[in-house]
């Protein structure tokens, strides 16, 4: 299943950029309003379309370079989870300045166990290289999903207006 390990050879090099260090700078600010927790999951949701479209048009790159077709739809499925984390990224960094680690392991144990048997399952079905994919797309997926279950903060707005008042936060992330 080296179909899996090119694909996330792309996936893992994009990922650097992820979150452009919002968690950290999530966390460590002193004060924390619901204005700068807006600004800080616009940035990751938009962060997160941007590495999925720049991982979706690299596909082609690599499967030409790897000589394998279906690098164009492993991919592009794999980049799902650019898409997905972000969603949960600044709810995490909540419960991390809460101190709420249990939760946080449990979320993300819960995660990796239901992605294990739901990839074995669709490998006994002959799902192939796809219940990898699966396992990717619910490793990032579940725990960013429930997250917002255990954490009460919700986005007010999508793009808050004080990026000015936000230089500090995005030079620390930087």
């Amino acid at each position: 299943y080296g179909i899996i390990a090119a694909g996330q050879a792309l996936i893992g090099f994009l990922w650097i950029f992820s979150g452009f260090g919002t968690y950290e700078a999530a966390v460590q600010k002193p004060e924390l309003s619901d204005k700068d927790c807006d600004f800080f999951f616009t940035v990751n949701v938009l962060l997160g379309v941007c590495l999925f479209v720049i991982s979706c048009l690299s596909s082609p790159l690599l499967a030409y370079f790897f000589s394998e077709p279906i690098l164009n739809r492993v991919i592009p499925a794999l980049s799902v989870t650019f898409l997905i984390n972000p969603a949960g990224q600044l709810h995490n960094a909540l419960l991390a300045r809460k101190q709420s680690y249990r939760t946080m392991v449990f979320l993300d144990l819960s995660g990796q166990g239901l992605a294990a048997v739901l990839s074995v399952l669709l490998a006994m079905i002959g799902a192939g290289v796809w219940s990898l994919v699966a396992l990717n797309i619910l490793i990032a997926g579940v725990p960013s999903i429930a997250v917002w279950f255990v954490s009460p903060w919700r986005p007010t707005r999508f793009l808050p207006g004080h990026f000015r008042e936000m230089r500090g936060a995005i030079a620390f992330s930087s």
